[in-house]
C-alpha cells in the first residue's frame, strides 16, 4: 500500500459519516467531469477528421482522462460504507480488466523525458503513436488502448460508483446502475427521491 493511499485511508476513517458522504458526493462530480472528458476525447477520435497533430493531442488527452477517472473512482474506495466497498472494488477491477495498461500509457506519456532514454518503469514502453482509421486506438509502445472499450468502461465505472453506491444508501441493493430504468434514475438520484 502507497504511502498516500494509507494516508487517505486514516484521514477518511477520521471522518464523520455526513463528511464522508459530502465528499463522496464532491468526487462524484469529479467522476462526471472526468467521464465527460473521456467522451469528448473518444468523440473525438472517432471522427478521425482532425489533423494528425491533433489526432495525436486527443489521444494523450484521452489517456489523461482515463487515468484521472479511475483515479478519482479509486478515491471513492475509502469514502464508502465497509459495506459497499465490494461493490466499488468489483467496479475498480472491471474497468481495470477493460483498459489493460492504462497506469503504464500513462506513465510513459507522464514522464516521456525518462521514457525517451530509457529510464522508465515498464520496459517496452517507449513511445506513442496513434493509429487511424477502422477501430480507433491510442497506442503507447507496447500497449494499445481501444478507445471504445475504454469509453464504455468510463462510463460504466462512473455508473457504477456513482449511481450505484447512491442507490444502495438509499437501500435499493442493486448491483448495477444498469438494474434500473432512466425515469426511475431521474425520481431516484437527480431528484432525491
Amino acid at each position: 500500500m502507497s504511502n498516500d493511499v494509507s494516508r487517505r485511508a486514516r484521514a477518511t476513517e477520521a471522518m464523520s459519516p455526513a463528511k464522508r458522504l459530502d465528499a463522496f458526493r464532491v468526487l462524484s462530480n469529479e467522476l462526471y467531469m472526468a467521464q465527460g472528458a473521456v467522451s469528448q476525447q473518444a468523440r473525438r477520435l472517432r471522427a478521425d477528421d482532425q489533423p494528425a497533430l491533433e489526432y495525436m493531442a486527443d489521444g494523450r488527452a484521452l489517456i489523461t482522462s482515463l487515468h484521472d477517472t479511475r483515479r478519482v473512482a479509486g478515491a471513492c474506495f475509502d469514502l464508502v460504507a465497509k459495506r459497499d466497498r465490494a461493490h466499488v472494488s468489483g467496479a475498480l477491477n472491471a474497468f481495470d480488466a477493460e483498459v489493460p495498461g492504462l497506469k503504464e500509457a500513462r506513465d510513459a506519456l507522464q514522464h516521456t523525458d525518462e521514457y525517451a532514454i530509457g529510464l522508465g518503469r515498464s520496459p517496452g514502453v517507449k513511445a506513442q503513436r496513434y493509429v487511424r482509421g477502422g477501430q480507433a486506438s491510442v497506442v503507447v509502445g507496447s500497449i494499445a488502448i481501444d478507445v471504445e472499450r475504454a469509453y464504455g468502461a468510463a462510463v460504466m465505472l462512473v455508473g457504477d460508483i456513482v449511481v450505484g453506491v447512491e442507490l444502495r444508501r438509499r437501500g435499493r441493493g442493486l448491483r448495477s446502475w444498469l438494474d434500473i430504468g432512466p425515469r426511475e434514475l431521474v425520481t431516484d438520484v437527480a431528484l432525491g427521491g
